[in-house]
């Protein structure tokens, strides 16, 4: 399923280079259907497992809702740099989730 959809990914971004707008709906979509499918289906053995790639996947579409940013949807400079704050801070709790749950493992 990760490899599927990494796939997809990038088949969306070529195959709609020059629709960056659609690109952000679709990576949006997709990933909530992930989301839907960890909830449902619970593809992991242990439910820790299970809860830390929802949480991963809940980061990441916050991620992906500040991508308007990149998309050009959004032309007031104060508001580009709002979106661009909160994104950076969004991938650094998406970093920082990540390095605490891999030295939880580790330790």
């Amino acid at each position: 399923m990760f490899l599927l959809r990494r796939t997809l990914f990038v088949a969306l971004t070529f195959g709609l280079y020059d629709y960056p707008g659609i690109q952000c709906h679709l990576f949006i979509v997709v990933t909530l259907m992930q989301i839907a499918y960890l909830c449902y289906a619970e593809p992991h053995e242990q439910r820790l497992t299970g809860v830390c790639e929802v949480i991963n996947e809940v980061i990441f579409l916050l991620v992906l809702y500040h991508f308007v940013l990149f998309a050009k949807l959004v032309h007031e400079p104060n508001m580009k740099k709002y979106i661009g704050i909160s994104c950076i801070s969004f991938v650094g709790l998406l970093l920082l989730f990540n390095m605490l749950v891999i030295g939880s493992v580790t330790i």
